[in-house]
């Protein structure tokens, strides 16, 4: 599963809010009317999309709002950049709506590896509990910590494995369920 770009999710977002699936920019303006946080997810929005930008320029008396915000977060986030996002976030008050948009989309990626953990968990346990394999076996031929392995295992601690230390418990689960399988199909 890819993880999307902060454009994206900002892309997302801005069609959550709208509670229309909209980006476009004159159906925007009118709802940005009613609800201040999609003016300034849209405005984060406009920040990152060149393409919206040059609509929103060409168009701007008729997008009074969307222009106004677009103008002042421009000024705001000078030198922003995406490629140092994390850098430049850091910086900004906790409060600042770029600043919350951005834990927001970080959060959601922690999400989605977090669901992704537990579909791996559960194929390891089943593999685990079909082979009969114990913690031990698979902390120590893989040189994992002792205490994280255990507690990833048997209490489901998903915090405390990596998701690349998972998908290598899996691989070596899948090494043994395969040695198995081909040791059976020659009989």
């Amino acid at each position: 599963m890819k993880t999307k770009s902060f454009p994206t999710y900002l892309e997302t977002y801005v069609k959550k809010l709208a509670e229309e699936n909209t980006l476009a920019l004159f159906r925007l303006e009118k709802l940005c009317s009613e609800n201040v946080r999609l003016l300034e997810v849209t405005g984060l929005y406009l920040l990152f999309s060149e393409e919206k930008q040059q609509t929103l320029l060409k168009h701007q008396r008729k997008l009074p709002r969307l222009m106004n915000t677009h103008t002042k977060f421009k000024k705001r986030y000078q030198g922003v950049n995406l490629n140092a996002l994390d850098d430049d976030v850091k910086k900004l008050s906790p409060f600042d709506p770029l600043r919350k948009t951005y834990e927001s989309y970080q959060a959601s990626g922690n999400l989605a590896k977090k669901q992704r953990k537990a579909l791996y968990h559960r194929q390891i346990m089943k593999l685990k509990t079909k082979h009969r394999i114990s913690a031990y076996r698979i902390y120590n031929s893989l040189g994992l910590n002792h205490g994280n392995t255990h507690d990833f295992l048997k209490n489901k601690a998903l915090n405390k494995l990596s998701l690349e230390k998972v998908k290598q418990i899996q691989a070596f689960l899948l090494e043994i369920d395969n040695r198995e399988t081909a040791q059976i199909d020659s009989v």
